[in-house]
């Protein structure tokens, strides 16, 4: 089941992972892991000002898809990220500046 099309704002953003841990060792050296090769995109999606419907259908996809991956689709490029699962704190809600409407922060993961 892929991500619901609901309005998203202009601060959405993908957050690249390249799979690396940085550390320092006792004498200065910095020790680089690769912990995968190819790079993840997770992403930071802000709906704005949701209505009732909008975000009672946000909620049924979290509520059926928390523990499954699903699609999403980059509306500013048409790009379909496969493998999608909602992370930790996934929805966090916000009062909206718009009566009777919430704003949403949403966090997928790549699987």
């Amino acid at each position: 089941m892929a991500y619901p099309t609901l309005p998203l704002q202009y601060s959405s953003r993908p957050i690249r992972r390249d799979g690396r841990d940085e550390q320092r060792a006792v004498g200065g050296t910095t020790y680089i892991r690769n912990f995968y090769t190819a790079d993840k995109v997770d992403w930071e999606l802000r709906h704005k000002a949701l209505t009732a419907s909008d975000l009672a259908t946000l909620v049924a996809h979290y509520a059926a898809n928390a523990t499954t991956t699903f699609d999403f689709t980059w509306p500013l490029d048409g790009v379909t990220y496969t493998g999608l699962r909602y992370g930790a704190d996934a929805l966090q809600f916000e009062p909206s500046e718009v009566p009777n409407c919430t704003d949403v922060i949403v966090r997928l993961v790549a699987a």
